[in-house]
């Protein structure tokens, strides 16, 4: 008597091998699905900072069926625009003095910095916040939950503009610290109509 062939997912429930009519998942969708599912990654930070520097984002919004965000920060800014500077930075730790092969992780940092009008008239001037810190990540940028922005070169600028209110309610949500937050949103209300 023929028995009917069982996939091998379906008599192993730990079988990495997919059922018959899915397709294996590649390293990086598995990576993806498992900081997603597992990880609750990308996370505030990260997703903002896709969400405006996609390209359709940028494109929709150069061509003026945009809403201001994401859009070419070189152009002028309109009244109730900033620009949002994003910068990281890297910091080694200290080699091992012993000369082990153990050592410390890294430490990014990634600050913000706005720039936006400051002034009414026909100059209005572009007035330029301080940096101030908006995340730090300790750890090696290739690990699991390491965030996006940990890969970037080191003194990269990720540059794009959003409209002051909405920078101050993702900044309010996002951002738990009021030490971090305080001088963001002083900047925010430096910049005027």
């Amino acid at each position: 008597m023929n028995m009917p062939r069982v996939p091998a997912a379906a008599r192993d429930p730990k079988s990495t091998r997919p059922a018959t009519g899915q397709r294996r998942l590649s390293r990086e969708e598995e990576r993806l699905r498992y900081r997603r599912e597992v990880l609750c990654l990308p996370g505030p930070i990260d997703a903002w900072i896709q969400a405006n520097t996609s390209s359709s984002t940028c494109a929709r919004a150069r061509s003026g069926s945009g809403s201001g965000s994401g859009s070419d920060p070189r152009c002028p800014l309109a009244a109730e625009e900033v620009c949002c500077m994003l910068q990281m930075q890297r910091t080694r730790p200290p080699a091992p003095a012993d000369g082990g092969v153990f050592e410390d992780p890294e430490t990014f940092t990634l600050y913000l910095a706005l720039a936006g009008p400051a002034g009414t008239g026909d100059h209005p001037s572009i007035v330029r916040s301080r940096r101030m810190v908006l995340q730090t990540y300790e750890g090696w940028p290739e690990s699991l939950d390491a965030p996006d922005w940990a890969a970037w070169r080191p003194g990269q600028t990720v540059a794009f503009r959003q409209r002051r209110v909405n920078v101050a309610a993702f900044l309010r949500a996002a951002v738990r610290s009021e030490d971090i937050i305080a001088p963001l949103i002083d900047a925010l209300a430096f910049f005027h109509v």
